[in-house]
């Protein structure tokens, strides 16, 4: 199921027009869990006027969401296995409310979820999407820094030409 859909009209391109009063856009329901659905569940809660809200500002409030180099960090950390908080303070230098304050943004955006076992309160990732979305931006990093690398090496040599 899709938790969004594309509208586009001639006056308009790339809208998604939110439905508030059915829970969803487009007539369906966002799916519970869902790190787009419970960011897009956000961005819609505006009443029921129908008013467009264009999908490129749907995508820009989940990047602001994940946006924050601890959040990076965790999600990193959290895609390879469940971890309990201290094992988090143990990996990042950050101060424990810090590390709350970040940890509660993503649960809030729907990226992790928690569960308590005994004392300790345990992190895992949400959905799939999340450690593909960090693979994602590897590797466009990589290709955009392998391209700064070439650059760098074409102004060395021009700058060599002219000695």
């Amino acid at each position: 199921m899709e938790t969004f859909t594309d509208e586009t009209s001639p006056q308009s391109d790339n809208l998604v027009w939110a439905d508030a009063t059915r829970g969803g856009v487009g007539g369906q329901g966002f799916r519970t869990g869902d790190l787009a659905g419970n960011v897009l569940e956000e961005i819609f809660k505006y009443g029921s006027s129908g008013v467009p809200t264009p999908l490129h500002e749907a995508k820009a409030e989940l990047f602001r969401t994940l946006g924050h180099p601890v959040r990076i960090r965790v999600l990193e950390l959290l895609s390879e296995r469940e971890h309990a908080v201290h094992e988090l303070l143990a990996k990042i230098e950050i101060e424990p409310s810090a590390l709350s304050q970040q940890l509660g943004v993503l649960r809030r955006a729907g990226a992790v979820r928690q569960r308590r076992v005994g004392g300790e309160v345990l992190y895992s990732v949400r959905t799939e999407t999340v450690p593909a979305l960090l693979d994602a931006a590897r590797a466009t990093l990589s290709e955009v820094l392998a391209g700064q690398t070439q650059l760098q090496a074409e102004l060395d040599d021009e700058a060599g030409v002219g000695k």
